[in-house]
């Protein structure tokens, strides 16, 4: 049985390597793979023909130039894009990626590519049919064990927990919103209701700062996981480190996989 959160801190991969490489895409998530990440963090959309593809964006636009948006088009029509066009590592001046055949995957065939990977996937779509159809996805390859589900969507995520129920899920925006409230307030008490326990944040939402050492201190006694997002710095990853934070998404996992070794020496 596969623990997802073992070890700790967990470094994910904000859409793979994608400092270094296109964002989302194949040679990103290989690079995150060969450097040994715990978990990597990505996101999909659903297609007008119902395949689940893997993007952040609604559009094409950033990463290929192309206006369109993913769920009018089809699978044939997404998977020749040029996925890398766009990307460049000296803010403009080469694209060294353009024209390598670099395209857009599918949730599927990156799960079986990479079948000993932790995945953290977002669900950007607010459509109750891509949470049914990412589960079955999950229930079909038998990789539930390995995939914490998030989505900003509460009712695509709450549906998504309906469809697979014993599926890893992190906490939805009004989850965490009620749970920061109910801290605050000083209403909450043990026992919590939660039986999601996962928390994914930012250190602030707008004006709202959401941690504090003493929240995630707080937190750790009532179970609770927390990771954020997103941090690329170093004195930033050892802020949070310090805070006793379970896991940081980074563009950057080499700099953070890098500074947990020299932590542990």
């Amino acid at each position: 049985m596969i623990d997802y959160f073992t070890p700790e801190p967990i470094v994910l991969a904000h859409r793979g390597d994608s400092a270094r490489y296109p964002e989302n895409t194949m040679p990103a998530f290989k690079s995150a793979v060969d450097m040994k990440v715990h978990v990597i963090e990505t996101d999909v959309h659903l297609t007008a023909d119902g395949e689940v593809v893997i993007w952040h964006d609604d559009t094409l636009m950033r990463m290929s130039g192309d206006p369109r948006r993913i769920s009018q088009l089809t699978w044939e029509e997404i998977r020749g894009i040029d996925a890398g066009s766009q990307f460049s590592l000296d803010g403009g001046k080469s694209f060294p990626f353009r024209g390598k055949n670099i395209s857009p995957v599918r949730i599927r065939d990156v799960l079986s590519e990479f079948p000993g990977t932790k995945f953290n996937i977002d669900l950007k779509d607010n459509k109750l049919e891509l949470a049914e159809r990412f589960g079955h996805i999950l229930m079909e390859l038998n990789c539930r064990e390995r995939v914490v589900t998030a989505s900003f969507h509460k009712e695509v995520l709450y549906h998504f927990r309906k469809v697979l129920p014993e599926a890893l899920t992190s906490c939805s925006p009004i989850e965490i919103l009620r749970l920061l409230l109910l801290y605050r307030s000083g209403i909450l008490t043990l026992p919590l209701t939660y039986k999601k326990k996962i928390l994914q944040v930012p250190e602030y939402s707008g004006k709202l700062k959401v941690i504090t050492a003493v929240f995630v201190k707080y937190l750790h006694r009532r179970g609770f996981k927390i990771q954020v997002w997103t941090v690329n710095d170093v004195s930033e990853m050892n802020r949070f480190l310090d805070m006793g934070i379970d896991g940081l998404f980074t563009d950057r996992p080499a700099l953070l996989i890098d500074l947990l070794k020299k932590r542990e020496k």
